[in-house]
Parts: C-alpha cells; sequence; structure tokens
C-alpha cells in the first residue's frame, strides 16, 4: 500500500483500518456506515481477496489489495489461521511503512 496513499487520509494524526474477505462484505459495509456516520474520515479497508476489492472500490471505499492469497469463505475468525494470516499482514505493513 503506498504510503502517500495513507497520509492523504489521516484524520487528526490517525487513519483507522479493518480488513476483510469477501466473506464479510455485509461486515465491512456495515463498519464504513458507521465510521462514517461517526464523521471519521480516515479510514481504510484491506481487501483479502479479488471479489472484496472489487466491491469496495464500486462502493467507493478507499481500500487496498492485501495479496492474502484471495482466501475465500469464512477464515475462522479469532481461529489459528486468522491470527497467522493478520500477523502475517501487519508484520509486513509495519516493515513497509
Amino acid at each position: 500500500m503506498p504510503g502517500e496513499r495513507v497520509h492523504a487520509l489521516v484524520q487528526d494524526g490517525y487513519i483507522t483500518v479493518t480488513f476483510a474477505n469477501h466473506h464479510y462484505l455485509d461486515f465491512a459495509r456495515t463498519w464504513v456506515y458507521h465510521v462514517v456516520q461517526a464523521g471519521t474520515t480516515g479510514f481504510m479497508v484491506g481487501a483479502m481477496d479479488d471479489d472484496m476489492l472489487r466491491a469496495l472500490v464500486g462502493d467507493g471505499v478507499n481500500t487496498w489489495h492485501m495479496d492474502s492469497g484471495n482466501m475465500k469463505g469464512d477464515m475462522g475468525w479469532g481461529s489459528a489461521n486468522f491470527h497467522k494470516s493478520l500477523s502475517t499482514h501487519l508484520t509486513r505493513w509495519r516493515l513497509s511503512s
């Protein structure tokens, strides 16, 4: 994710981030709705698969492709698989920022 894209979205020194695959599109749309209702403009949603990326871009949501191997379906929120994927992406993001 290009740093200049992130810096352009920073609001009051912060950016709020979540991520989901297409299985959780309803969650992501609801999350975006409530974040916007709260007055937050500095946010992004990481797309964990191609379908999610297309949906978020179509919705006009600030997003990026997380390149997570097009993980489809329920990845087991809170499971070992979920934490492995999360830690991989957060480590990569931290190292590249």
